[in-house]
């Protein structure tokens, strides 16, 4: 079965209840001559609702103003070879849309921008650890690192990696003590069984850039 809208995530309008309530007259009236949005989703309680706004595939910021659903059986998937979720039950959604108000279109562009940022700044981080891998040197070891460490994803198996400013260095450092790895490159003494550190001269503007990207990247699974 064919979405024709794309549907990541809503928001609900707060002047509309969520509820599959029926529609004032003026939003109906919209919704008469506008847009109909078809979603296929596993469970019922994972459809649209009146009040939800979202991004359409066309670019278009919708509002949905009335919501449809139908039951797809799974006799009637396996009927007409529907393997939409495998061959399982599912529910088919028609809803009624309306452009949202700006009001309302507002927190899908705010997530929308959160969302390209955090892209922006992985992308980034990824180029400064390259680059410092690069051009900075692996000093003999071992070394018990200071001062704050960023971004890190250091596990307890031994894996992961961060950032660590110093007063005098800014360090990548990846963690090197699981199962398999050879322990004998670390240089970076760590609580297991060590890391692997390189380090280039602290460069203010850098570490700065360093800590924006870390803000910006807060919460964000690395």
């Amino acid at each position: 079965m064919t979405i024709t809208a794309r549907f990541p995530g809503h928001t609900a309008c707060p002047a509309v209840q969520r509820t599959q309530a029926t529609a004032s007259k003026p939003q109906a009236a919209a919704a008469e001559t506008g847009i109909i949005k078809s979603f296929s989703r596993r469970y019922k309680d994972a459809g649209p609702v009146p009040g939800d706004t979202f991004r359409s595939v066309d670019g278009r910021v919708l509002t949905v103003v009335s919501v449809r659903s139908r039951y797809i059986s799974r006799n009637e998937c396996e009927d007409q070879d529907d393997f939409t979720f495998g061959g399982d039950p599912y529910y088919v959604f028609n809803a009624s849309c309306r452009m949202a108000t700006p009001e309302e279109a507002a927190p899908v562009v705010e997530r929308e921008e959160k969302a390209q940022a955090e892209k922006q700044a992985q992308t980034r981080v990824t180029e400064i650890k390259r680059q410092i891998q690069d051009t900075g040197e692996r000093p003999e070891g071992p070394v018990i690192l200071r001062g704050d460490e960023l971004m890190s994803t250091r596990s307890i198996y031994g894996g992961g990696d961060w950032f660590q400013i110093d007063s005098t260095h800014i360090w990548y450092v990846r963690n090197n003590g699981a199962d398999g790895d050879n322990w004998s490159n670390n240089n970076i003494q760590t609580g297991g069984a060590g890391a692997i550190g390189w380090r280039i001269p602290l460069d203010e503007a850098l570490a700065t850039e360093l800590r924006t990207l870390a803000e910006t990247l807060k919460g964000v699974k690395l």
